[in-house]
């Protein structure tokens, strides 16, 4: 299948009644803006020519994730309208909320160390599913995971510490991978996707598939050893 024709949806973030300023595909453009560089960047990323500029891109891309999700943004933003007691958000003032969560989302990821996280040659491919990243959990820690594993040969790995941007970038062992995994098809809402051009053939990406789904939906809480 090709990528063109999943994980897309016409007029998702259509405007029927732009307010002045805006027209009616102005949150579809804003949201878009990193597609077309998207692969240079990822390139750069695996071979090790992370640039300041390369890293500050790739946090305004995990900022959008979150926004552009069609089901997980309406989700938490209506949670978040019940806690404080407001009134559901719905039509244009809900697409126009997307870009505000952005604004937010792009203050918040830079508050988080980032680690890079390289997938060795023997172990499975990355899955994404159609959220673009997962939340995990270590028992060893109460602080939030926010994993994105997008590429091919790495992913990226969020989470509140000392530090902040990208800090550390660690080869993983296979058992790491997996679990990586397991998390990200137990958290997808609609679809999990495989990239068939790590090992140029269409048929491998079944292993990782299968390894996904072979994980129980309750993952283990401990994060594996990284390094080999």
């Amino acid at each position: 299948m090709k990528a063109s024709s999943v994980a897309y949806e016409r007029g998702l973030y259509t405007l029927a009644n732009p307010p002045t300023g805006m027209d009616s595909e102005t949150v579809d453009r804003v949201l878009g803006t990193l597609e077309p560089a998207l692969p240079q960047v990822i390139a750069a990323l695996e071979r090790r020519e992370a640039s300041s500029e390369v890293e500050e891109f790739l946090l305004d891309y995990v900022a959008t994730l979150a926004s552009r999700h069609p089901i997980h943004f309406e989700t938490v933003l209506m949670e978040h309208q019940a806690r404080v007691g407001g009134t559901p958000i719905q039509g244009d003032s809900l697409q126009i909320a997307r870009l505000h969560g952005l604004q937010n989302s792009l203050e918040l990821v830079r508050t988080w160390h980032w680690r890079i996280i390289d997938n060795p040659s023997d172990a499975e491919s990355f899955v994404l599913n159609d959220l673009g990243f997962s939340y995990g959990r270590s028992t060893r820690s109460v602080r939030p995971r926010d994993i994105c594993p997008p590429f091919p040969r790495v992913a990226l790995l969020g989470f509140l510490g000392d530090k902040r941007g990208f800090a550390s970038r660690l080869m993983a062992i296979p058992t790491t991978i997996h679990w990586l995994n397991c998390v990200t098809w137990s958290e997808a809402t609609r679809e999990t996707y495989a990239h068939s051009q790590r090992y140029g053939s269409s048929q491998q990406p079944s292993r990782a598939f299968r390894c996904a789904r072979e994980c129980p939906r309750s993952i283990p809480g401990n994060l594996p050893k990284f390094t080999r």
